[in-house]
């Protein structure tokens, strides 16, 4: 169960971004007295996280996987919910990766949603350059700005770039919260919606549907948290059938349902806030 509040920040960098890949860096630091363990909700987005102190096990699915400082692994997008827990002091900085600029930053298709993977795994020899980076400033904005350095100006595929009907449909569903057609898409991009689909899971890991179905989670999981809104509004303005459709997709993607997701208020807690 979640403890009691004693100390948490949490600071934002938006670094340039010349090759347009959508990635967002946060740095956070935790200080409790006792052990913590959250449920954190499935993101539409892959993570990659870098731990800079103490330890973290992390499970979402299968068997946990242990991390000690210094480590960083990637949570896929799509994972469902992702089960952490710390001893009690934790600082760590985290990537937030649209699904499509996995290539160009860590040079592969990127793991199955619901695999943690090890940074070393994907990137070899470059995850111990990309610990020694995040662990150097002695501020925070300095951390971030070596981080986005590594991400950006090493990156394992810099002449790769997905094609623009890709970024055009992901841009379109993040924009509609989940709620344009594929097949409104497919006509946009002139394909049709079995090569859409083959080409978007091709690049992303994920179908179009898969990608629809967590935008629309993720939308409705920040008006659950950030509004007192009626949860029937919630879902309806959504896209979701009913309210049951939407309880049935938070106790997957969140790990309970949108009144339980709402009393605990996790908003703004670690892994939680870079959406």
């Amino acid at each position: 169960m979640q403890t009691t509040m004693q100390s948490i920040s949490r600071s934002f960098s938006t670094p340039a971004d010349p090759a347009g890949r959508g990635i967002r860096l946060t740095s956070y630091t935790e200080a409790q007295g006792a052990p913590v363990a959250r449920v954190e909700p499935s993101q539409a987005r892959m993570v990659l996280l870098v731990l800079l102190s103490d330890r973290l096990t992390v499970r979402c699915g299968g068997a946990a996987v242990h991390f000690d400082c210094p480590g960083a692994f990637v949570v896929p997008a799509g994972s469902g919910a992702v089960h952490t827990r710390h001893p009690g002091n934790l600082s760590c900085i985290e990537a937030s990766l649209p699904p499509w600029a996995f290539v160009p930053i860590l040079g592969d298709p990127g793991p199955r949603p619901g695999d943690i993977v090890k940074a070393e795994d994907l990137i070899g020899a470059d995850a111990d350059r990309l610990l020694k980076l995040a662990g150097t400033g002695a501020a925070t904005p300095a951390r971030l700005a070596l981080v986005a350095d590594f991400l950006f100006r090493t990156s394992r595929r810099a002449d790769w770039a997905p094609r623009w009907q890709i970024r055009f449909a992901w841009s379109r569903l993040v924009r509609s919260g989940g709620t344009t057609p594929v097949s409104t898409l497919a006509a946009c991009v002139g394909w049709s919606e079995r090569y859409l689909a083959t080409q978007f899971h091709g690049t992303t890991g994920l179908l179009p549907k898969t990608a629809a179905r967590l935008l629309r989670f993720d939308r409705a999981y920040r008006q659950v948290t950030r509004t007192s809104r009626p949860l029937a509004t919630i879902a309806a303005a959504c896209g979701f059938a009913d309210q049951a459709h939407m309880t049935r997709e938070f106790v997957h993607h969140a790990g309970r349902a949108p009144g339980a997701v709402r009393q605990a208020r996790l908003d703004g807690l670690p892994g939680v806030a870079a959406r």
